[in-house]
């Protein structure tokens, strides 16, 4: 059964440069053709070997938004055994592809605290993910930049489902 950890992070307890956590991803077929559905994205590229393989990638290639849509930040927070403990509101996202995710591909993720900053007087935070494959070649590199409320997250208890 999961165990339930109630550690909560706040934006003044996150320091620039920590590292938050690791994830990694062997890439199936599947995989890539799930990402695309999710998108509604009925691209040949992405699930027929046949099809793909007369392209100019050879072969089944994901789709740009695949590691956008798997190596999310809530996941590497969620992986470092600690959870927000105050609502955040997306402000900014810059997600850079560098190489092709084939089917195959061993993927590792990792998520830092790229810079803190305060501007009018509200708090912001950006996150830096890189991934890498098999080889240490960086694939994508992402930076999610999101507003910290300051506002707590109030978990519901027990009583309130009754």
């Amino acid at each position: 059964m999961p165990q339930y950890n109630p550690a909560t992070v706040t934006w003044d307890q996150l320091q620039v440069g920590e590292e938050i956590s690791t994830l990694h991803w062997f890439v199936t077929p599947d995989d890539i053709a799930a990402a695309a559905d999710m998108f509604h994205d009925d691209n040949a590229l992405y699930f027929s070997k046949s099809f793909a393989q007369g392209t100019e990638w050879g072969g089944i290639v994901a789709p740009f938004y695949f590691l956008d849509a798997t190596f999310r930040w809530a996941n590497f927070v969620a992986a470092s055994r600690r959870h927000i403990g105050e609502y955040t509101i997306n402000a900014h996202g810059i997600l850079e592809n560098f190489l092709p995710i084939r089917p195959g591909d061993r993927l590792t993720g990792t998520m830092w605290v790229h810079e803190k900053f305060v501007k009018r007087d509200k708090n912001f935070l950006t996150w830096r993910i890189e991934v890498r494959n098999e080889e240490g070649e960086l694939v994508a590199r992402k930076f999610w930049r999101s507003y910290w409320t300051g506002r707590p997250i109030i978990y519901p208890t027990k009583e309130s489902y009754r």
